[in-house]
């Protein structure tokens, strides 16, 4: 366990892991049994981190928070992402720091952070840079995802799809015909991706995105974190303890939970098929993979 609720996980080329969580936590652990301490720099909530490779990965959460790292978690910055409004409107209106929910990244340039109202923001540059992008959207974002450096996806409450097909200069809301809260996206191959949703909503895409189909799974748990190992192999994570798998890309999905009831947020997968899940109460579970 680690000694707060964990929000997120990235599992970094298989060897360290990094989560955060509430009160500004964030720490590394190469087992998910002990865990150092990054030096603490907020006190907020952080939601979200990715690493984009070993060296370089970032953080986002509560009131337009980021942390970024560029020595593999050795040391960390942090900055606000202000929000004001210039990207949907010729008038500027006062900065202000919006919660900051998910983050994703195309390549070793192009990535995009969203959170509350609708807001986007997009770095070409690697992340040294952010600009607000428009949206035309007012919903909560959750999380974000990418086929490539065009194709960029956002989902949040309500059922909320948004999609861009320049990078996120300009998006479009998408009907998926569901009404729930959408509070994930992973693209497993460029054509192929996953949106979980709660209610135990499950929606897979085999054409980028241009349509979406519902998966039928045995429960109407609030499904949270996706990760996959490979192009057939992956998990879901949500509430009760909920664990569902996947070995044919996300075409069916089966339980992988056995007499868990703790609330799961996010899960982190390698290749080998090692994964690390967090959630409440600082819960960390750990999947051994292929030897």
């Amino acid at each position: 366990k680690a000694p707060v609720t964990l929000n997120a996980v990235a599992y970094v080329d298989g060897k360290d892991v990094w989560a955060v969580g509430k009160d500004g936590f964030v720490a590394r652990s190469t087992d998910g049994v002990s865990w150092t301490q990054a030096a603490k720099l907020v006190d907020v909530e952080l939601n979200d981190i990715y690493f984009r490779d070993g060296k370089h990965g970032w953080a986002v959460g509560a009131a337009g928070t980021m942390l970024a790292t560029s020595d593999g978690g050795k040391t960390w910055t942090s900055f606000t992402l202000e929000v004001t409004g210039v990207a949907d409107s010729a008038k500027p209106e006062a900065p202000r720091r919006l919660d900051l929910y998910g983050i994703a990244f195309a390549d070793g340039r192009n990535g995009w952070v969203v959170g509350d109202e609708g807001t986007v923001f997009r770095t070409e540059d690697g992340g040294k840079s952010w600009t607000e992008q428009r949206t035309g959207s007012k919903a909560q974002l959750f999380n974000v995802g990418c086929s490539d450096k065009h194709l960029v996806f956002a989902v949040g409450t309500v059922g909320t799809l948004l999609r861009s097909a320049n990078g996120g200069r300009t998006w479009d809301r998408q009907p998926v015909g569901v009404g729930t809260d959408l509070n994930d996206i992973q693209f497993h191959e460029k054509d192929r991706a996953v949106i979980s949703g709660d209610g135990g909503t499950l929606l897979t895409t085999m054409d980028r995105g241009a349509t979406w189909t519902r998966v039928e799974v045995a429960t109407k748990a609030r499904l949270l974190g996706i990760s996959f190992a490979s192009k057939k192999v992956g998990w879901v994570v949500g509430y009760g303890g909920a664990i569902l798998g996947t070995v044919d890309g996300g075409q069916t999905w089966k339980s992988d939970a056995d007499g868990l009831s703790d609330n799961l947020f996010a899960v982190s997968a390698h290749k080998s098929e090692r994964a690390f899940l967090v959630g409440a109460k600082g819960l960390v579970l750990r999947r051994e993979g292929k030897k």
